[in-house]
C-alpha cells in the first residue's frame, strides 16, 4: 500500500535534536522535524508547511504540495540508520535518541515499525526499551504482521513473554493476516503455543484462508503443535 494512501497527519510535531557530526550514528543525528503520522507511523520531515512522508529505505517521496523541497541526504541516511539498529538490537543507542524525540512508532516503507525489527530479529533489550517509551505493540506492517506474529514465527519465546506483558493482544489478525497462535501451530513453535493457550483466545479462529490453527499446523507438518492442538479438542469432546 502507498504512503499516499495511508498518509493520515494526525501525530503530533517531534523534533530530532541534533549533537555533534561523527561518522558514527553513536554521536550523529540531523537536525529534523518529525511527524509520527497516524496509522501509516511513516517518518515524515515537514517541508514548506507542506508535510511529504519518506519511505525512508526507498527514498520515495509523496505529497499535497505539487513541488515539494526534497528532505536532506543527511535525514534519510540517519533514517535508515535508525532501523539498522532495531534490526542489530543496539538497545543504549534507540534509548538515547528516544529520550531526544525519535518517535518510537517511526516505520519504514514496509510498515515495519523499529519495535517490529527489534522482535522479529530477537532482540529482548531493544524490544524493551521500545516499548518502555512508548512503541505500539500491536501495529502491523504492510504485509499485515504484528511484532508478537513475528516474534512467535521466529520462535522468540522471551519477546513474546515480553510483548504480552505489555499489551500486545494474543488473539489479534490485521485484516488478511493471521493470529499469533496461528503462527505458532504452522511452525511448530510449541512453548509459545503454550503460553498463548494460556490466554484468552480462540483456538478456532479461522485465518483468511478459512482454516484453523490446527488445520495451518496439519497442512506445514507441523507435527508438535499439531498434535497438541488435537488433544484439546479432544479433551473439549469428552
Amino acid at each position: 500500500m502507498s504512503v499516499s494512501q495511508r498518509r493520515t497527519v494526525g501525530g503530533r510535531a517531534v523534533w530530532l535534536r541534533s549533537w555533534p557530526k561523527t561518522a558514527s550514528i553513536r554521536q550523529n543525528a540531523v537536525v529534523a522535524r518529525a511527524l509520527d503520522c497516524g496509522m501509516a507511523g511513516r517518518l515524515c520531515p515537514d517541508s514548506g508547511g507542506q508535510p511529504i512522508c519518506i519511505q525512508a529505505e526507498s527514498n520515495v517521496l509523496t505529497s499535497s504540495n505539487p513541488n515539494p523541497t526534497p528532505p536532506d541526504q543527511e535525514f534519510i541516511e540517519f533514517a535508515q540508520q535508525v532501523f539498522q539498529l532495531a534490526r542489530t538490537g543496539d538497545a543504549q543507542t534507540l534509548a538515547g535518541l528516544l529520550q531526544k524525540g525519535l518517535p518510537p512508532n517511526m516505520s519504514n516503507h514496509k510498515g515495519d515499525t523499529l519495535l517490529m525489527l527489534a522482535a522479529y530479529h530477537g532482540h529482548i533489550e531493544a524490544t524493551k526499551i521500545l516499548l518502555e517509551a512508548g512503541a505500539d505493540a500491536d501495529r502491523f506492517n504492510d504485509m499485515g504482521q504484528t511484532p508478537l506474529g513475528a516474534s512467535t514465527f521466529k520462535g522468540f519465546l522471551s519477546v513474546v513473554e515480553l510483548l504480552l506483558l505489555h499489551g500486545a493482544q494474543p488473539g489479534f489478525a490485521p485484516p488478511g493476516g493471521k493470529t499469533p497462535l496461528m503462527f505458532a501451530a504452522m511452525f511448530n513453535r510449541l512453548e509459545i503455543m503454550k503460553l498463548l493457550l494460556t490466554r484468552d483466545i480462540d483456538v478456532d479462529a479461522r485465518s483468511s484462508e478459512g482454516l484453523s490453527a490446527l488445520e495451518l499446523a496439519q497442512s506445514m507438518g507441523a507435527v508438535e503443535t499439531a498434535a497438541h492442538l488435537s488433544s484439546l479438542r479432544k479433551d473439549d469432546d469428552r
